[in-house]
């Protein structure tokens, strides 16, 4: 449907079909949605949660990997500042948050790292041409 233009609609808490996929755990659901629309990995419900702090809070690992490989952002924050790391945290059974945690923190090393990398080139560039 949504390969024909349907319109996508969310519910009253801004949740589409996307964040429902992650909330209930079908990774291959929301690759074949990213395959459509990369940006939905960017998108959030009303409260500024992304599909990535829906599948780290219930510790979906297979799902966390699909929306970090996919670029959504593990250091996102939502309304209360709660990152997609910290809703891991929150996860009811500890070996699943274990693994999210995990899956999670090294995607944020890695772009903080690649981040930094950049920021570091750019001011040697501007050093030299002084």
């Amino acid at each position: 449907m949504l390969e024909n233009g349907v319109k996508e609609t969310a519910d009253s808490i801004g949740l589409t079909a996307f964040d429902w996929a992650a909330v209930e755990g079908h990774d291959s659901i929301l690759h074949f949605l990213l395959q459509l629309n990369p940006e939905y990995s960017k998108a959030t419900d009303i409260y500024g949660r992304t599909a990535l702090h829906h599948a780290s809070k219930q510790g979906y690992t297979k799902v966390v990997r699909v929306l970090l490989d996919s670029g959504a952002d593990p250091s996102a924050l939502d309304a209360l500042n709660i990152t997609p790391l910290m809703a891991a945290a929150s996860c009811e059974i500890p070996d699943r948050a274990l693994n999210v945690i995990g899956k999670v923190f090294f995607y944020f090393l890695v772009s903080w790292h690649f981040t930094r990398k950049c920021i570091c080139k750019v001011l040697f560039k501007k050093k030299k041409e002084i």
